[in-house]
């Protein structure tokens, strides 16, 4: 879409007192699963929308997606950090919803039952989205073991909204972490700046996982990296030995049956090398109030009530679900 249509939109959103909101797709290699991802933004019932993918570095180039879709293209390919912040920068809108290429929202109703949350809660940052399998069932992984809305400590990018400008204020994606455990990073430096972030398990994500550039045991490795890097990069320095202690006792007694990865734990400690200038350069620790705040974020549920004004959702609290906690520093 051509940038002064996209600006109609926005001038006629504001007349109707309506946000525009932006939906934010990186994409490389995947257009089958991108032209799923497009049909359900396009069938939301929220307006008005604008739709920005990022091409980093697909092979052929993305093409045919449609006249309402304005396309970034990387060549050669930068990143899914990198490609997220150059979304935010581009973006139009007042709110941002980012989706994997792999990953649909499951409702027609998500954009408009999520904006309804800015209404209730205050320096609102980020809503995470809860991520189900192509059959409806729920995925391991989720912000928080809980079926119920709370404030949360992170947040994923399979499906989430952000309030544009209040993220920005965090400052954006490290682009050096790339991608696995970089949510976790940025989620620590918006806790830091008074903002919050909000799980609603009632908004729901397919995410089908497309195996295609998708490497399980290469992801793990660098979501250990990119936790030893946050912690290197946002505790304070008395706090960052117990810290990487604590969290590698955590992977060392979540190994699973086939043992302890060495030869992962080496690669992902060999993988922080290179980034120590970096990382010297760069450090600047949270507030200890904020670490304080995300340990209670993760162990404790600190509920929130749906929005009143969101009449499209029937769901009922719940009993707590048996889903592991994300991977905690």
């Amino acid at each position: 879409m051509a940038r002064h249509q996209v600006t109609a939109i926005a001038n006629s959103s504001s007349r109707a007192n309506q946000p525009l909101v932006t939906v934010a797709i990186p994409s490389k290699n995947r257009a089958d699963c991108l032209r799923r991802c497009l049909a359900a933004v396009r069938a939301q019932s929220y307006r008005p929308i604008e739709i920005i993918v990022v091409d980093d570095g697909s092979v052929p180039p993305l093409a045919g997606l449609g006249s309402d879709v304005r396309v970034i293209r990387n060549d050669p390919s930068r990143g899914a950090c990198a490609a997220r912040n150059q979304a935010l920068a581009a973006a139009l809108g007042d709110y941002v919803v980012f989706f994997d290429d792999d990953a649909e929202p499951k409702e027609p109703t998500l954009i408009a039952r999520a904006l309804a949350w800015r209404e209730s809660v205050s320096s609102l940052g980020a809503i995470a989205f809860r991520q189900l399998r192509a059959d409806g069932s729920p995925l391991p992984w989720q912000p928080l073991r809980t079926e119920r809305p709370c404030y949360a400590p992170w947040f994923y990018t399979y499906g989430c909204m952000v309030d544009r400008r209040a993220v920005m204020r965090a400052g954006a994606f490290l682009e050096v972490l790339g991608i696995y455990g970089e949510e976790q990073e940025f989620s620590l430096r918006l806790l830091d700046c008074g903002l919050n972030i909000v799980y609603d398990p009632t908004l729901s994500v397919v995410h089908h996982h497309e195996p295609v550039g998708r490497n399980e045991r290469a992801n793990q490795v660098r979501g250990r990296r990119n936790w030893t890097v946050a912690i290197l990069l946002r505790y304070p320095l008395w706090m960052v030995v117990p810290a990487l202690a604590n969290y590698w006792f955590w992977v060392w007694r979540n190994r699973g049956r086939g043992g302890f990865d060495w030869a992962g734990f080496g690669q992902a400690l060999g993988g922080v090398i290179p980034l120590i200038p970096y990382i010297r350069r760069s450090r600047s620790p949270v507030k200890l109030s904020t670490l304080r705040l995300r340990r209670r974020l993760t162990t404790a549920k600190f509920v929130l009530a749906l929005p009143s004004n969101d009449a499209t959702s029937n769901h009922q609290p719940g009993e707590e679900s048996e889903y592991p906690l994300p991977e905690n520093a």
